[in-house]
């Protein structure tokens, strides 16, 4: 199991977290405003003074806390290092005005950490980051503690053996370049060809450029061109 798969798990349980505030807030700033215009349109306005400018203060700060959340991807998926003034002001903003979404940042952190941890204080970090996940009273950080947990061999043995399957996720998007560059393909073995073509160490020997064997082709290739010149003249 590729380390870089459970800190995108830890990543997008994060997002779901961010989206689902995003959407209770829109719903409070609904209600805070319905419950705006019944105060406004009482009878006795004096009296409801008070309340009016109290619930309009509710609405700036909701409104304020909601666009804090809505723009937070960024901030809450990079590395803590690589943050700009801007973002780590949102972020703190968050911190100050929404613990929930903060708690499941912070776990976020804590297990990519972990993974850099070597094998064997990794386990032990592990043990008791999945106890604090699976008691945050958080659905999807307690969804992510189960993956992980049901995960945790093929995770530790990656860590132990320091491996990760980067190469074969980088081959595995060239070629999928590879099939949206040529609007597919008319049989599986053009695919290969192309695949091997771009792939691997194949050298086509066009102009001065050597061929797999070490050899130079420019006569050939002077050839054809004569023959082409040729034929249109």
């Amino acid at each position: 199991m590729d380390p870089f798969h459970v800190i995108q798990w830890a990543g997008d349980a994060l997002n779901d977290i961010r989206r689902k505030t995003w959407q209770e807030l829109r719903s409070i700033a609904r209600d805070l405003k319905r419950q705006l215009d019944d105060l406004t349109r009482g009878d006795d306005a004096a009296s409801s003074a008070g309340e009016i400018e109290k619930q309009q203060t509710s609405i700036k700060t909701n409104a304020a806390l909601a666009k804090a959340v809505k723009g937070a991807l960024y901030p809450l998926g990079k590395d803590p290092d690589n943050l700009t003034g801007r973002q780590a002001a949102t972020l703190q903003f968050i911190a100050d005005t929404d613990p929930r979404l903060y708690r499941a940042y912070l776990s976020k952190e804590w297990l990519r950490a972990i993974i850099k941890l070597p094998a064997d204080e990794a386990a032990t970090e592990l043990k008791r980051w999945y106890f604090k996940a699976t008691h945050s009273r958080i659905p999807e950080l307690v969804e992510l503690a189960h993956k992980v947990r049901r995960h945790e061999a093929g995770i530790r043995q990656a860590l132990t053996l320091k491996l990760n399957n980067a190469r074969i996720e980088a081959t595995n998007n060239k070629i999928k370049l590879i099939i949206r560059k040529a609007y597919g393909f008319r049989k599986v073995k053009n695919l290969i060809d192309m695949v091997m073509l771009a792939c691997s160490n194949l050298r086509i020997p066009l102009g001065h450029r050597e061929g797999s064997d070490g050899k130079k082709r420019s006569g050939h290739l002077k050839r054809y061109f004569l023959r082409a010149t040729h034929n249109y003249a």
